[in-house]
């Protein structure tokens, strides 16, 4: 398929992007499929603007596969929208968002995220050791897991 020059009409850029959501219905269908059935997947959200509006761009990913699902809210009402993680049952990574955790899979929470609100708790309150206790015990733990 060749692509529309730039300046093209509204509608051959219409028929463009229905041409290509045609296209890639089967394998946008067979990545959904493979998420909802994955051992492990992990769950995240960030905010875009889209034509001047906020946007919540919702995601769900493996090491191999990734499904994107913007909608303008950021909650359940997205995430039952998205329609991944009411079938999902394997362990889902994710933030400790509460959001994420009413589904019925398996929870893990994201080390990277327990890493950045640590060093917000040791840089606010460095009369509190405990949290550069625990993130040098959250290194030495991946550490010793990326040994093994």
């Amino acid at each position: 398929m060749s692509w529309p020059a730039l300046g093209s009409s509204p509608g051959t850029l219409s028929r463009a992007v229905r041409v290509a959501v045609t296209r890639l219905e089967t394998p946008v269908n067979a990545i959904r499929r493979a998420l909802i059935a994955a051992l492990v997947a992990h769950a995240d959200e960030t905010g875009r603007r889209v034509n001047g509006s906020l946007y919540w761009l919702h995601v769900l990913s493996t090491d191999r596969l990734t499904a994107y699902f913007p909608h303008p809210k950021c909650g359940v009402e997205a995430l039952d929208a998205f329609g991944l993680l009411t079938l999902f049952a394997g362990v889902l990574m994710h933030d400790h968002w509460s959001a994420c955790q009413r589904y019925s899979c398996w929870h893990a929470f994201c080390n990277a995220h327990h890493l950045r609100e640590l060093t917000a708790i040791a840089e606010r309150s460095p009369s509190q050791p405990w949290a550069t206790d625990m993130i040098a015990l959250l290194y030495q733990a991946n550490a010793l897991v990326s040994k093994a």
